[in-house]
């Protein structure tokens, strides 16, 4: 076996491992399901199925969205995700963050980034990065419209982001020095 032919081997036996561990989860949640129903209705296995109905509900959530993942990739401007099924996602450069998720990373060899506007505090979309891929290789790129961002938007908005534990899951957002950006938006505001 060559050495493309090993590396390809592992990537593929790292997507196997990477969606198994998350359906065996889903699984042992049904088990539990069916546990519950089968037994005496003790608060115990009551509280073990309303767990297990939102574990299921998390985790099948989660898989629907990496499974309709198509590509993400970057244009000058934006950043566009591309699905199997539903509405493609554009995104202008700057107005979010992507960064590395919770995940099960010591048990299945992947890792689970999150995209987030700024202004919306919410979620646009998770996907799975099985096969490591060149996502680091991102953040330098989305540094100057972030912080191009970051100098023009409403100060609440600025505060929240400067306030956010982002770094803290994964992302390098210790890259913006928001000390520049904080002066920099005085001196917009005085040039006002």
């Amino acid at each position: 076996m060559g050495v493309g032919e090993k590396k390809s081997f592992l990537i593929c036996l790292n997507i196997f491992w990477s969606y198994f561990v998350r359906f065996g989860i889903i699984g042992f949640c049904l088990f539990i399901m069916y546990l519950a129903f089968t037994k005496d209705k003790d608060w115990i296995f009551v509280l073990l199925f309303l767990f297990a109905i939102f574990t299921i509900y998390s985790f099948g959530k989660d898989l629907l969205q990496y499974l309709n993942c198509k590509t993400i990739y970057l244009t000058e401007r934006n950043l566009c995700i591309k699905k199997y099924i539903g509405s493609d996602i554009t995104l202008c450069l700057g107005c979010f963050i992507i960064y590395s998720f919770w995940s099960f990373k010591q048990i299945s060899f992947d890792t689970e980034y999150t995209i987030e506007l700024f202004e919306h505090k919410k979620r646009t979309y998770r996907f799975l990065n099985c096969f490591h891929t060149n996502i680091d290789e991102a953040y330098p790129i989305l540094q100057p419209y972030i912080e191009n961002y970051l100098i023009n938007v409403k100060e609440e908005v600025f505060v929240s982001v400067k306030r956010n534990g982002w770094h803290k899951n994964g992302t390098p957002l210790n890259y913006l020095d928001f000390n520049k950006i904080e002066i920099l938006r005085e001196v917009k505001e005085n040039a006002k």
